[in-house]
């Protein structure tokens, strides 16, 4: 074990140490042990491993003692007069806060009630607003494409003809009658490498979807080369462009996802702070 790194990270605890965890707002995880896995600066929060589930959980530093620690009589009164755990409770895969079940968002697609993976509602509104045209955004579990209608969470929006490449598919720009695939290729114009003569051209597709084994890997979908080859052939984004595309554009295999997430976190995060 070590200590935590962060020069803004409490240096009592060590990555490694049991802890207990105490006086959270959902009660749910109250007087459970966990292990210290680290400190994350964007939530200034220990990230803790519980005991039995390996659930992991952002933990602030005021909620967590260590094994052996005697809790003050301020802290024990506290704990001590919490109600007893309830299953509605759900502490929220993105933000990792703690929320009674009338703010779990309901997705028509995933996080059923009885899921182990759970969101709240604002979370969702968040990925929302940061989508397409701030009104589509993604399901953080499967990357469908989801909107919000009168307070509900929806999927597939809208179902249309794409103005583009004139397919029927899912519309993540009504305005301009857009599939997502064709808006990405609108917005990402980006820089390729073709698997046959190694030249490279710009194409305004997104073909890096079709990069399932990672970045680094040519895609199973192919487009036509005119380097050269005069064929189709497949094709790799260039380092320099794959660097360009956030994270919750990327393929579930390029291992952005958290990154995507971490994002989402922050500003959920300075809302709250904001708060107060």
């Amino acid at each position: 074990s070590h200590f935590m790194e962060s020069a803004s990270a409490p240096n009592r605890l060590r990555t490694g140490q049991r802890v207990r965890l105490f006086a959270l707002n959902s009660i749910v995880y109250n007087d459970m042990m966990a292990t210290i896995v680290n400190w994350e600066d964007s939530s200034a929060r220990y990230m803790v491993k519980l005991d039995g589930s390996g659930k992991e959980l952002n933990i602030k530093p005021e909620n967590v003692a260590l094994q052996d620690e005697a809790l003050s009589p301020e802290v024990a009164g506290t704990a001590a007069a919490l109600p007893a755990a309830t299953e509605q409770d759900f502490t929220c895969a993105v933000c990792y806060e703690e929320y009674t079940q009338d703010h779990r968002a309901e997705l028509p697609c995933c996080g059923k009630a009885e899921s182990t993976v759970q969101y709240c509602h604002r979370c969702i509104q968040v990925i929302v607003e940061h989508g397409f045209e701030g009104t589509v955004g993604r399901c953080p579990t499967c990357a469908q494409l989801m909107s919000i209608e009168n307070g509900r969470i929806v999927t597939g929006n809208l179902v249309s003809q794409c103005r583009m490449c004139r397919q029927e598919k899912a519309i993540a720009n009504t305005r301009n009658m857009l599939c997502e695939l064709c808006v990405l290729g609108r917005q990402f114009v980006m820089r390729y490498e073709c698997s046959a003569c190694h030249r490279f051209q710009v194409i305004p597709h997104p073909m890096w979807r079709y990069q399932h084994d990672g970045p680094d890997s040519f895609g199973n979908v192919s487009w036509a080369c005119h380097q050269g080859c005069g064929d189709y052939t497949h094709w790799r984004i260039t380092t320099e462009s794959a660097a360009q595309i956030p994270p919750e554009h990327c393929p579930e295999s390029w291992g952005r996802r958290e990154e995507w997430l971490a994002h989402i976190r922050h500003v959920r995060h300075a809302e709250i702070a904001q708060r107060g």
